[in-house]
């Protein structure tokens, strides 16, 4: 874990940076601290989004994979490590990870909408809609998933349903 050896330790106070978007500080004041094993998954979640949040890809990368070696059902970490790989278009490493976090949490419909799209992206077309469909039935609000079926129906040259996917966005 983190020793608490710098007076200037507050996960409170990273989170307030964060919140703040004041990325580099949070990045600044995490690498000053003594004793960071790699088993503090919240400061490692936080360290990465803080370089996501600066497009650092292949920092957030390493700091997501810590977490992953530790609880590798990180749901932040697995959520935010998928959307990396999606967008790098490493679809089925994109698609595994979104799957691993539907076994800790409630599914979510975006979620479901990006596997959609990888499964798409794979040349499996039935399943994506299938994916898509079912992110819209659990939010029928969920813009991503009429996106991307809109893309889908593109592929496969039904312009009639693109225009209504596309409108519904």
């Amino acid at each position: 874990m983190l020793d608490n050896d710098k007076s200037s330790w507050d996960y409170s106070e990273l989170v307030e940076l964060y919140n703040k978007n004041q990325f580099e500080e949070v990045i600044e004041k995490i690498n000053t601290f003594d004793n960071l094993s790699e088993d503090t998954t919240e400061i490692y979640n936080l360290l990465g989004a803080s370089y996501l949040a600066l497009n650092n890809y292949e920092e957030a990368n390493n700091c997501y994979a810590k977490v992953l070696s530790v609880d590798p059902n990180n749901y932040n970490a697995l959520l935010n490590l998928g959307n990396i790989k999606l967008g790098e278009k490493s679809y089925q490493l994109a698609f595994d990870l979104f799957s691993k976090t539907t076994n800790s949490q409630a599914i979510d419909s975006q979620i479901l909408a990006k596997m959609g799209i990888c499964l798409f992206k794979l040349d499996h077309f039935d399943d994506a809609i299938s994916l898509c469909e079912e992110a819209i039935s659990l939010d029928p609000k969920c813009e991503i998933a009429y996106f991307f079926l809109a893309e889908i129906m593109e592929e496969i040259e039904d312009p009639e349903a693109v225009v209504s996917y596309y409108y519904k966005v």
